[in-house]
């Protein structure tokens, strides 16, 4: 009886284990292919962001004033990076693409600048200033296209928070059943090893450990069927779009794999050291026990209440079936 008490032990905890480990890995997954999305788009928002530029052509100035101009170009707000384009290299370009001959002697281009804005950019701010600079002959400021691309980039990053938001509110509670789940299956365990007179704080720590075993296996597990996963979808979205690249490299995707085991770890320690004390005090794990107990009793008590309520209509119904029976003879016996 002993050795079949103890089996029922060990299938527990195994059964437990699995379940813990099936439930977080799905869990994970869930969230690095939210991830993975999140990070295409903040990806594609940066690529269209960095393409945003202003061409602002120079009137006739020396070298010393061309870099001067430079520095003053990097430093107005929004700007993040500057590119200078002679107007003999831009004759040049012209000339490729128009396929005609043109004198070098009789330019009539202008050298120019090709300043790069980022998001946080005030684009009538930055006209202003570009305008009252006297080194400048004239801009191309598309302010319609620079105004769309921009709140774009504020609606993906909108986007990126809200989702993120979410995901680690859903996240959190998951992870924090999960683990809470596995004491709490095993209360009953837990009573008598502390009736034994095991200490709560050995308790904690094998439930800890436990746990770290569970998130480390969800995590490897986890992983590589994102891996696989998304390798068969990108295959799949390439033969329909063959331009189409994945812009997340491994190492970011490894860094949120290694972000969810850090934050469930952190997160099996304040379950298991704090969050479930009274599962690891005898008077509380009782109250607990006892109040379950009792709600199995109710249960079963209303199960039974049920089935004769259900019994006694039945009854109630056949009797009435047979009055009825009982008068139609009757009737029939009259005529």
């Amino acid at each position: 009886m002993q050795d079949n008490k103890k089996y029922t032990k060990k299938l527990t905890d195994k059964g437990t284990f699995l379940s813990a480990i099936i439930t977080l890995t799905i869990v994970f997954i869930v969230i690095e292919f939210i991830s993975f999305g999140l990070l295409n788009l903040q990806e594609y928002s940066s690529t269209q962001v960095s393409t945003n530029q202003v061409i602002v052509y120079l009137n006739d100035l020396d070298e010393n004033t061309k870099n001067e101009l430079s520095k003053k170009l990097v430093e107005l707000p929004g700007v993040s990076s500057v590119r200078y384009e002679s107007k003999e290299i831009a004759l040049k370009a012209a000339v490729k693409e128009l396929g005609v001959a043109v004198n070098e002697e009789e330019n009539p281009l202008s050298d120019a600048f090709f300043v790069y804005i980022n998001k946080s950019v005030k684009l009538d701010q930055l006209k202003s200033s570009l305008l009252n600079m006297p080194e400048i002959s004239a801009i191309d400021f598309r302010t319609k296209a620079l105004e769309q691309s921009l709140n774009f980039a504020k609606g993906i990053d909108s986007l990126t928070i809200k989702a993120s938001s979410v995901c680690i509110v859903v996240g959190l509670f998951m992870i924090y059943n999960i683990v809470g789940l596995s004491i709490k299956s095993r209360k009953k365990e837990i009573h008598e090893l502390l009736e034994d007179g095991v200490k709560p704080r050995k308790l904690k720590k094998k439930f800890f450990f436990e746990s770290i075993t569970t998130i480390f296996v969800s995590t490897i597990l986890s992983f590589g069927i994102y891996q696989g996963i998304r390798q068969l979808l990108v295959n799949n979205i390439k033969q329909i779009l063959p331009g189409y690249s994945a812009t997340t490299s491994i190492i970011d995707e490894v860094i949120v794999a290694a972000i969810l085991f850090v934050v469930a770890v952190i997160i099996s320690l304040f379950i298991s050291f704090f969050a479930m004390n009274r599962y690891f005090k005898i008077s509380s794990l009782e109250k607990i026990i006892d109040k379950e107990e009792v709600e199995e009793k109710n249960e079963i008590e209303e199960i039974k209440n049920s089935e004769n309520v259900d019994e006694k209509e039945e009854i109630e119904s056949e009797d009435e079936d047979e009055m009825i029976g009982e008068d139609e003879n009757e009737n029939n016996w009259e005529v």
